[in-house]
């Protein structure tokens, strides 16, 4: 139940119990006092209970986690901002009502709700946003979230850096040509949905984050694969799609094992001479075990990383079986400064732009319940072509665990 309600009705008891001991020598009832008493010892049980209940939901969302902001594409200004742990009532909420709990007012809570389809809150759109980006690349690389207000929104790739120079008093600065691409940042569609029975869903009622994390988690995972292998095409355009990105094959075309960081430290020289940085190395975690049990040559001694100020990322999404002629256990090290030269567009607009259904209506007559979540956003490379990098054909060790 809704904790507000809760705490609304002990104070309606707390009220009686008051008007109940304070009356009349004639009219006074210890049993009526008693009872009331004991029905708001039920209500400090019922409220302890929700709380517990909402601390549990607070944690396994990622309560106490990062807050992340929200920014206009256009001001710059911070539009929402939250944790991913503010959901958690609102969660519960639309769970418990769609099941049958009785007394939980969702219609306070919610933006907005037609056929079963609960819209997010616009205080809420942050934090569930933030709850997606927790769980992805996107949060743990640092890449830049904007707000996005509609499907296609223009900005300004940086195509050549304007020209500096020493000019005499009086002279005339003579400008470089144009230093920026208009580009398109559109808005593409991620959904994760099921159909569970009815009965398996009240059996859950006490753990409802449960219900959305697989949502919010799935989402994610397909964000992370076109943050990587996004074609562009009907999709984001991804890391190993980019045009221009400085590519290194690792000991040949079908790779070799890994001996020590060489290969990184090419591909931070190569980054420097290009004048862009490196935030982060992505890899799968295949590869990335490998790096951390490479060893020196008495063994047994970890060999040192002279590049360990350079995050070492692992991600499922990179794959670990890309077949190069004759190779087909080879992987790929994706490298560049990922703060700066990736945004992640939200759409954050109009109802439909997030969205999180519980469906009980279509499928009722099988006794099944259909739950869906939406959300919509686009990536964009504001430093175009030229600024990523990859490693191609690592392949592990021999004698490692296939």
């Amino acid at each position: 139940m809704n904790l507000k309600i809760l705490t609304e009705e002990k104070g309606k008891l707390l009220d009686e119990y008051g008007e109940a001991v304070n009356a009349d020598e004639k009219v006074w009832s210890k049993a009526k006092c008693d009872g009331i008493f004991q029905k708001i010892q039920k209500k400090d049980a019922e409220i302890k209970l929700v709380e517990q209940e909402n601390e549990d939901l607070s944690r396994s969302l990622g309560g106490g986690g990062p807050v992340h902001e929200m920014r206009s594409l256009e001001t710059g200004k911070i539009i929402s901002s939250g944790r991913s742990g503010d959901l958690e009532q609102y969660v519960s909420d639309i769970i418990k009502v769609e099941l049958g709990y009785s007394g939980v007012q969702n219609r306070d809570v919610l933006g907005g709700s037609t056929s079963g389809q609960y819209l997010v809150p616009e205080l809420l759109r942050g934090p569930l946003i933030s709850y997606i980006i927790e769980r992805s690349l996107l949060g743990r690389l640092g890449v830049k979230n904007v707000a996005v207000e509609t499907d296609t929104t223009k900005y300004a790739q940086v195509s050549a850096l304007p020209t500096a120079d020493v000019i005499a008093e009086g002279a005339e600065l003579t400008e470089t040509d144009a230093t920026y691409t208009p580009q398109t940042l559109q808005m593409y569609s991620f959904r994760s949905g099921t159909i569970i029975s009815q009965e398996l869903e009240m059996d859950s009622i006490a753990n409802p984050q449960n219900v959305i994390e697989p949502f919010a988690q799935s989402v994610a995972d397909h964000i992370d694969n076109m943050f990587i292998n996004g074609s562009g095409s009907g999709e984001p355009l991804g890391l190993d799609n980019q045009t221009g990105t400085f590519m290194r094959l690792h000991l040949g075309a079908n790779g070799a094992a890994l001996t020590g960081y060489e290969e990184l430290g090419a591909m931070v020289r190569k980054s420097r001479e290009l004048n862009h940085n490196i935030s982060a190395f992505v890899m799968a975690p295949r590869t990335y075990v490998e790096y951390k049990l490479l060893e020196t040559a008495t063994e047994e001694i970890p060999k040192p990383n002279p590049f360990a100020d350079i995050p070492l990322v692992e991600t499922n999404q990179v794959g670990i079986a890309d077949t190069q002629e004759t190779s087909s256990n080879a992987t790929k090290i994706f490298c560049g400064d990922y703060k700066k030269s990736v945004w992640a567009g939200w759409r954050f607009g109009g109802p439909e732009s997030l969205r999180f259904l519980v469906d009980r209506s279509t499928l009722a007559h099988f006794g099944k319940i259909r739950i869906y979540a939406y959300v919509r956003m686009g990536l964009a490379h504001p430093y175009g072509t030229g600024v990523f990098g990859w490693v191609q054909g690592v392949i592990p060790p021999s004698g490692a665990i296939t």
